[in-house]
């Protein structure tokens, strides 16, 4: 037996599934039967049911393609955000998880301020204290002087948030030290030169990518369709 529910995002009734079966018996119903319910439950209620015992996470958080459309059904017919397909590198549930579901920072376990700042270079959420930590703010036309000259178009960066006119990017310190090393092991002025074109064309097609979602991400907020 199943009831329906309040509506989220303007979208099809969220179902939930009554208790009517002793937990010994659900546990052990056809594979099916389970895929069949899952098809019933919004994202939320899936991780829910995921932390309920071994066997559900490990059914719920497989790649395998019938499980990621049971989570794409349900993100699509249950949720008006996130809308746009999950990047190519990420499972459905990561990109859920990453949008909707995480609220505290990956470092210190404060709470995460959603829409503060872009996730989409790293797909990492920090607090205001661990984000600082770990970027370098860069003012548009500003170029760090230790750094060589066109390094930094060489990295991704993370939009940060400001109210106000002034354009501030976010580095991470971990690529820029990576981006560093790789540098400083070329020997040559062409070999430097070669590389930076390659790591400048790569960077402007990961940005070209990010902006897309930072779109869905700035539509959510002004809109409200995040909860």
């Amino acid at each position: 037996m199943v009831k329906s529910t309040k509506r989220l995002g303007g979208k099809q009734p969220i179902i939930r599934l009554s208790p009517l079966l002793p937990r010994s018996i659900i546990l052990t119903l056809p594979l099916t039967i389970y895929l069949q319910i899952f098809t019933y439950l919004t994202p939320q209620d899936l991780y829910s049911l995921s932390s309920v015992c071994k066997k559900f996470r490990k059914l719920l958080w497989s790649t395998k393609q019938n499980i990621q459309e049971i989570w794409k059904s349900s993100r699509i017919h249950n949720l008006s955000y996130p809308s746009l397909t999950p990047p190519s590198d990420m499972t459905e549930q990561q990109y859920i998880w990453l949008t909707l579901l995480a609220k505290r920072c990956k470092f210190c376990n404060n709470s995460y301020n959603k829409f503060g700042y872009s996730v989409w270079v790293k797909r990492e959420v920090l607090c205001s204290k661990c984000f600082s930590e770990r970027t370098l703010l860069v003012r548009d036309k500003m170029f760090p002087k230790f750094l060589p000259q066109g390094l930094l178009d060489c990295i991704p960066y993370t939009k940060f948030m400001t109210w106000s006119s002034e354009k501030l990017r976010a580095y991470w310190i971990s690529d820029i030290k990576l981006a560093k090393k790789e540098y400083s092991l070329l020997k040559s002025n062409k070999q430097k030169k070669d590389w930076m074109i390659k790591k400048q064309k790569e960077t402007k097609e990961i940005m070209r990518k990010v902006n897309a979602y930072e779109r869905q991400d700035y539509v959510a907020y002004f809109n409200n369709l995040y909860y």
